[in-house]
């Protein structure tokens, strides 16, 4: 599975947070980016409870670190190492830290409850064994099945890259 990065493009219909035309993030400039992607997210969605912004490790450790310099934090240094997601300062957006997006400057915006993950697994049971074995006193399962990814609503799914 490919996941988001995949479809969710700017070409395919997606918002546009790059309204700047920032050519690349560091550790200088990530909250202002992180912020414009705050401004630039549809207002349907930013004022919903489920309003969410999703970034790779580097992504997400250049706003840290940018925050830290800019003295915009109130966390303690022994909790930073271990955080996975944060609050931009000024705003309401919680940025989620995603493994799924490392090596990527992607940055997707949106609605937690549309980022859908799906399967075909009612059809799928055709594909499902379950054994016991007395030799090794283990029940065993195996399942073949589909999984994919989608968004109901790709107008109102934002994205960030330096493209």
């Amino acid at each position: 599975m490919n996941g988001f990065i995949q479809f969710v493009t700017v070409a395919n219909g997606a918002v546009n947070l790059n309204t700047s035309g920032t050519a690349s993030m560091d550790a200088t400039n990530a909250y202002d980016i992180f912020y414009e992607c705050f401004t630039n997210t549809p207002e349907a969605v930013a004022e919903n409870a489920s309003f969410v912004c999703f970034a790779g490790r580097e992504s997400f450790n250049f706003l840290m670190k940018n925050l830290v310099d800019l003295n915009f934090f109130h966390y303690s240094p022994a909790q930073i190492a271990s955080m996975t997601e944060i609050v931009v300062p000024g705003t309401d957006m919680k940025v989620v830290r995603i493994p799924g997006l490392n090596g990527s400057d992607a940055i997707f915006t949106g609605k937690s409850t549309e980022f859908i993950f799906g399967t075909d697994l009612t059809s799928d049971f055709d594909n499902y064994e379950m054994w016991y074995s007395q030799d090794d006193d283990v029940i065993y399962i195996r399942s073949k099945f589909r999984a994919g990814v989608q968004v109901p609503f790709l107008n109102q799914i934002g994205v960030w890259r330096n493209d």
